[in-house]
């Protein structure tokens, strides 16, 4: 790369143009703003090119451009933009993995009008210097012999007289040496953030009671993301799918036949069209509408009604039939219950089962196909156990007849229910921080995931937290990831989280959607696999082992598939049988 793009001070609203210069034929380019693909449109043109128009900029940012041909690629150095010589921040500190006794360095650069300050914050709380910590006000952090307790997630805020701007957050992970870590961890994939064009399915305009996005759904055969899109009382719905792997926008389903709902009659509660989503084991897309008369009101009207669709699957001219219609704990006409916030799903064909429950708190309910025509599901419902509280929340299936519940500021419940007596019971309770929403409960791993309401608006984040869960009465926090924008107001506590295999993507209304693999933990010699749309992902914890594959068990020769240092591998699903080991050469 001969020639590097350059940094620049700008106005709000200017337009400014990034240029690289590189040899080497045939070249291929693709620009980035902090680690997000751009693509060209809006305000953005010459993403694929040498030369890169950002126009009407308004904050402050970064960006990169990475040059590849045939031989080899080589990312250039970032160039900032500043807004008024707001702080614009050039490179993230990076995650490190230190063995205990080490020295762990994070470092930050940063550009906008001097002098330029720095606060360095561990799981979103102040650093100061002292004990094992310098360089708490620096572009450098250092925490020297670093034991298990300094693990966790740590994060700068560079500021001056204009701004201030947040960096992501940047995990140590601190194993024993020679011994094995047990701590999984998170390592981001991508994130979307409301207002960049290129991710066009996650917005912040909609108000902090009422977010554009409430639901996001995994369809693991096509390793795909469904983000539903639908402001209340509107018809502007847009049902998205997206790229799992890259979070790239792909196109939209049809939503023919979808109807429009009704006038509320409970005041201060609006319907929406289409909310809640999940994919079923079949790749069969389903969404519901949010009602809070899902009777039907006081006339028992048709439009006002909890409704189900059904795609067949997330195909682009697939589109939806109606399945349900009704209140699903089968209230009667003039009893106002609210459903269609959180649904969750398992099965597949005739053994589909959908599980809701209602925002009071009342019920909970099972929905099951009629027949194998799939267009006819029934409703068996139940006292629910739970309780109330805020209306964004997590619902989970569990083992047979279980089901876990969340909501902000109430515990995690594990209930038990039977929909022939049409009760529940509590089976196990457990705390977690108050500021914890909605939680997806990985039990394959032993880890719980959810949005943690950490934020303050305007200035911090709210986080993904991630929490081991060996001991499952007594949930221990590993570590937070930030979201990459300081937080938007979201009065109600929206989000959903969901684990796929090695995958996490965590939604908070207003304030985006991130994608991870889960990490395994620190020299683990466990071959894990998982599916990945048609490729498998292969990954282990132990960087020193080597991967071998072979057609046979028992073979002359084993071939090596990685280099020490490399810790996953993609694979393509199809083809002959394949058997995997690893191996650590000393």
């Amino acid at each position: 790369m001969l020639i590097q793009p350059a940094s620049t001070n700008i106005t709000s609203g200017a337009t400014v143009t990034f240029e690289v210069t590189a040899t080497g034929l045939p070249l291929f380019y693709q620009w980035y703003k902090y680690g997000v693909a751009l693509t060209d449109g809006g305000t953005i043109s010459g993403a694929q090119t040498p030369r890169l128009t950002v126009s009407s900029i308004t904050n402050s940012g970064a960006y990169y451009v990475v040059v590849a041909n045939g031989a080899a690629s080589v990312a250039s150095a970032p160039a900032g933009v500043s807004v008024g010589g707001a702080p614009a921040i050039l490179t993230q500190p990076s995650s490190l993995t230190n063995f205990t006794g080490s020295q762990a360095t994070f470092s930050v650069t940063a550009m906008g009008t001097q002098p330029l300050t720095y606060q360095w914050l561990k799981n979103g709380t102040n650093l100061a210097d002292g004990a094992n910590i310098s360089g708490a006000k620096s572009n450098m952090l250092f925490v020297s012999s670093v034991g298990f307790p300094d693990a966790g997630t740590y994060s700068v805020i560079v500021s001056n007289s204009v701004g201030s701007q947040l960096s992501l957050g940047a995990t140590l992970t601190v194993v024993g040496s020679p011994g094995y870590s047990t701590q999984y961890g998170l390592s981001p994939i991508w994130w979307a953030i409301p207002g960049d064009i290129a991710h066009p399915y996650v917005t912040s305009n909609g108000g902090a009671n009422t977010p554009g996005e409430r639901s996001i759904a995994y369809n693991a055969l096509s390793n795909q993301l469904i983000v539903v899109h639908c402001p209340p009382s509107s018809t502007a719905y847009t049902i998205y799918v997206v790229d799992a792997g890259t979070g790239a926008s792909l196109y939209t389903l049809p939503t023919s036949g979808v109807i429009h709902e009704g006038a509320s009659e409970v005041s201060g509660s609006n319907p929406i069209d289409l909310l809640a989503a999940v994919v079923a084991d079949d790749g069969a897309v389903y969404i519901c509408n949010e009602t809070p008369n899902a009777s039907g009101g006081a006339s028992g009207d048709t439009t006002k009604m909890f409704r189900l669709y059904r795609w067949a699957n997330s195909g682009p001219n697939t589109t939806p039939v109606s399945v349900f219609q009704g209140d699903p704990s089968g209230q009667p006409v003039g009893v106002n219950e609210r459903w269609g916030d959180v649904m969750a799903a398992r099965g597949s064909g005739t053994n589909t089962e959908l599980f809701l429950n209602s925002y009071s708190g009342r019920y909970g309910a099972v929905l099951k196909p009629a027949d194998s025509s799939m267009t006819r599901f029934t409703n068996y419902w139940f006292n629910d156990s739970a309780g109330s509280g805020t209306i964004g929340r997590s619902v989970q299936f569990g083992s047979g007849s279980t089901v876990f519940e969340k909501r902000k500021g109430t515990n995690f419940f594990s209930s038990v229910y039977d929909t022939s007596a049409r009760t529940s019971a509590i089976l196990s309770s457990v705390t977690f921080s108050t500021t914890l929403g909605g939680v997806f409960d990985d039990a394959a791993h032993q880890v719980a995931v959810g949005v943690d309401f950490v934020g303050t608006a305007g200035s911090q984040p709210d986080a993904v937290a991630l929490y081991d869960i060996t001991a499952p009465a007594s949930p221990a926090l590993i570590a937070w990831y930030y979201f990459p924008i300081a937080k938007v107001a979201n009065a109600n506590f929206i989000c959903q989280t969901i684990v796929a295999g090695w995958k996490v993507f965590s939604l908070d209304a207003n304030n985006g959607l991130m994608a991870f693999y889960i990490v395994p933990p620190s020299n683990s010699m466990v071959l894990n696999i998982t599916a990945s749309g048609l490729n498998v992902v292969l990954s282990w914890g132990q960087p020193g082992a080597v991967l071998q594959g072979s057609a046979g068990l028992n073979p002359a020769a084993w071939t090596d598939l990685t280099t020490a240092g490399q810790t996953n591998l993609l694979r393509p699903a199809a083809g002959n049988r394949q058997f995997y080991r690893l191996v650590l050469r000393r």
